[in-house]
């Protein structure tokens, strides 16, 4: 009987350190983007700026049209982005992901320039005068879905 109480008290604890290392494996994780990240804000003290970071969430992220440079983490979350058209003539949003749900929502009229992995490189040129959207994405096993103006079917998919 007390080799049972021993078992069942080992299967817990040990438990209990698999659910701790993982909450400190992401902490360090979203310090490290957030420390990252810091230094390139750092780098655009006079612009307007926006940082998120979620771990174990369900959000809706609208960036505003005056933003200059977004910076975005998530962590096992489900996230829909939604990115306007830009009031100046640019726009940088920078998007760091690992075993989510990521959405974004671009808007037509505007030059996107995407930059990411796994074949994720495009471009969508509209004109040369008008604003222009340039998008980072660094995504690990995320599922993500790129749309414009919420039209899926234009929209580009990516499991990485």
């Amino acid at each position: 009987m007390n080799h049972k109480k021993n078992s069942v008290l080992n299967l817990l604890l040990g438990l209990f350190a698999l659910i701790c290392g993982f909450f400190a494996a992401n902490i360090g994780a979203t310090a490290a983007i957030m420390k990252r990240y810091s230094y390139k804000l750092r780098q655009h003290k006079e612009a307007n700026n926006k940082m998120d970071s979620y771990f174990l969430q369900n959000e809706i992220v609208e960036i505003h049209p005056g933003i200059n440079n977004a910076y975005i983490s998530l962590l096992f979350s489900k996230i829909d982005v939604k990115i306007p058209k830009p009031d100046s003539d640019q726009m940088d949003v920078e998007i760091t992901s690992f075993a989510g749900k990521l959405n974004i929502e671009l808007p037509t009229g505007v030059t996107v320039i995407c930059k990411g992995r796994g074949g994720l490189d495009f471009s969508k040129e509209v004109s040369e005068t008008g604003p222009v959207i340039n998008l980072i994405i660094n995504d690990m096993a995320t599922s993500l879905n790129i749309g414009f103006d919420g039209d899926s079917d234009e929209s580009s998919s990516n499991q990485g």
